[in-house]
């Protein structure tokens, strides 16, 4: 803004005060048309998850039917009646193969330890070169 002083009087230039009076104007369109699209906005969300479902979704179908449709028996599979067991005896197969010592290949002779020993053995030792076990024609050439 351009400030003119004169014989002791100041003035304001008329064109940047235009200019100011314009953007203000601006502002203030911009600003009301913002504030109600967002009133706009709420309302539409308000009908769409409280008034749409409660009233007119409701009115259309029976109060006795649901509003999502159930899947019929006869198209899920059957699961037998002792399920809990047979996942209680899983679980504890596979705990108990976890927890104890075993041979898994006798001509490789490989065994299986129990999991907290092994961690601790890599621990203790750091991993294994596994580079000496891979077959020649299977092992990465640098070439």
């Amino acid at each position: 803004m351009a400030v003119f002083q004169g014989q002791g009087n100041s003035y304001v230039d008329q064109k940047s005060a235009e200019r100011t009076g314009e953007n203000w104007q601006q502002l203030g369109i911009w600003s009301g048309i913002l504030i109600v699209g967002t009133i706009l906005l709420l309302i539409g969300y308000w009908y769409g998850y409280v008034i749409y479902p409660r009233d007119v979704l409701l009115e259309q179908q029976d109060p006795a039917q649901p509003l999502v449709e159930e899947i019929p028996l006869d198209v899920m599979p059957l699961l037998p009646d002792n399920l809990a067991q047979i996942y209680d005896q899983v679980n504890a197969a596979q705990v108990e193969r976890l927890n104890t010592f075993g041979v898994t290949d006798v001509e490789a002779d490989i065994v299986s330890i129990p999991l907290d020993d092994a961690i601790d053995l890599m621990l203790e030792r750091g991993m294994p070169d596994w580079s000496d076990l891979v077959a020649p024609e299977a092992a990465p050439t640098d070439e």
